[in-house]
């Protein structure tokens, strides 16, 4: 019985602070609150899912994404800037020296043309110039890039570059830019949760469908809706746009997982992916 407003408002916090904190099967075992922070304040205080302290250097420093920073930013003359094409793009050079890394051997879906010529043809390159200039790390002026002191600073620190770069990839950039998808939200949306279910069962090898089924399980809002008939369907567009943005155009370029190619056919393949020996050193995570 409730014998007054202040009682009846009490009950209604309790009642909701119970719901936010039960741990929700659908989310992977976070509750309503842990999710709250995975969607709008991901690798915060208050985060499952935060940047370890004491990230190994030895690691961020080999890691594609921070080594194709470099390469960008080395290229930057400390008082005359980088000269960039008509278009505003990297040169060729720098494109080849980043192709030359040679990191993406089983990764298909980052080259966009035949043969890499330019910006527009190699994927990552392109990816490492937008998220230099989402970060804050260059800026442009009069078609020629120059250094911010923040992209000093990155400069000599591969734990900075990276933390810069990754949190700029999860948070700024959009995830369809390389792609033909119509949906806008997956892989923009939740990032980090994917990286709390690394986290959990990235120890083996599993099939990015494996992935993919958790993620649109726990937000089945994400999933496009037009793509319905596709459910018993021996190809998935949502699973497809899932791998693509966030693993083989995503996890894989920044060297967070291993990623393994197995062809079925003539023109299907099969993607599995597990954890990098990079990921433990990186992420500091509390499992459930």
């Amino acid at each position: 019985m409730v014998h007054s407003t202040d009682e009846n408002n009490q009950i209604v916090r309790e009642v909701t602070d119970m719901h936010n904190t039960s741990l929700l099967p659908g989310f992977e075992g976070l509750s309503p609150s842990q999710m709250h922070y995975i969607l709008n304040d991901p690798f915060s205080e208050e985060c499952v899912v935060r940047f370890n302290k004491n990230m190994n250097p030895a690691y961020t420093s080999q890691l594609p994404m921070v080594q194709i920073g470099i390469i960008i930013l080395n290229n930057i003359d400390p008082v005359k800037g980088l000269n960039l094409t008509m278009t505003g793009k990297l040169s060729r050079k720098i494109i080849r020296e980043i192709y030359n890394l040679g990191f993406f051997g089983q990764n298909q879906d980052i080259i966009l043309t035949s043969k890499v010529l330019n910006e527009a043809d190699y994927l990552p390159a392109g990816m490492g110039h937008i998220l230099l200039k989402l970060a804050g790390l260059v800026r442009i002026r009069k078609n020629r890039m120059y250094l911010t002191n923040s992209g000093r600073s990155a400069q000599q620190n591969s734990n900075e570059l990276f933390t810069k770069l990754f949190q700029s990839f999860v948070q700024k950039f959009n995830k369809g830019y390389f792609d033909r998808y119509e949906n806008e939200e997956i892989g923009n949306t939740v990032f980090a949760f994917i990286i709390y279910l690394l986290a959990r069962y990235g120890d083996v090898l599993r099939d990015c469908d494996f992935y993919a089924r958790k993620y649109f399980k726990a937000f089945p809002m994400l999933a496009s809706l037009s793509s319905s008939q596709y459910i018993n369907s021996e190809y998935n567009p949502n699973h497809s746009c899932f791998k693509i943005r966030v693993i083989t155009r995503g996890l894989d370029l920044f060297g967070l997982v291993d990623l393994k190619v197995t062809k079925l056919d003539f023109y299907r393949f099969k993607y599995s992916v597990k954890k990098s020996p990079a990921f433990d050193s990186i992420f500091s995570i509390t499992i459930r």
